[in-house]
């Protein structure tokens, strides 16, 4: 990624800046046209080089795509329901085992902002994660596995039961109870 040094140093060079990357230093650059010339006065279009199909995730749109964030989405992908941080901790560790819980949260976090994923605040569990995307649909919650599942369609009247003069702008319906695997 080419970085002015306006943008690094607040100072103004002309264009004469540095170029910073993490994994190698390479000096100053003078920026023409998009391009960085380097010591040796060749062209170089890093960006096109380090990832020559673009450099967006084309599954959430997001600039890196990293083995932690795989390891979270992949996840979601094998378990359709509502997760707990625990929950992503643990199966993901399976996948990348230096996963840790500020990666998750921090991760997690991107993946709502970009609209892979959807918060749930439950009033007994907190925030749960599930992907977004899904028609309407409602929770219920087992008490003796305390896992959420979700229930597909929706039954409840909005017109009816909003009060006269209420703007009624979303609902949730949370139920609760044994599940069935939890009854046998």
């Amino acid at each position: 990624m080419q970085i002015h040094c306006e943008q690094t140093c607040n100072k103004k060079h002309g264009k004469l800046g540095w170029d910073f990357d993490p994994l190698f230093f390479r000096g100053p650059y003078r920026a023409t046209m998009g391009k960085a010339t380097g010591w040796y006065g060749n062209e170089i279009d890093r960006e096109a080089k380090r990832f020559p199909g673009g450099n967006e995730d084309q599954d959430t749109g997001m600039k890196r795509k990293t083995s932690q964030r795989n390891a979270i989405q992949e996840v979601f992908r094998k378990i359709d329901r509502p997760l707990s941080i625990n929950e992503i901790l643990e199966v993901g560790r399976r996948s990348v085992g230096s996963l840790n819980q500020a990666t998750v949260y921090r991760n997690l976090k991107i993946l709502v902002e970009n609209g892979w994923l959807m918060k749930i605040n439950t009033p007994e569990q907190g925030v749960l994660y599930e992907r977004a995307g899904k028609e309407h649909h409602h929770h219920f919650r087992c008490r003796s596995c305390d896992r959420l599942y979700e229930i597909n369609g929706c039954a409840f009247n909005e017109k009816v039961s909003t009060p006269p003069g209420f703007l009624t702008e979303g609902h949730e319906v949370y139920l609760y109870g044994i599940c069935s695997s939890c009854r046998e």
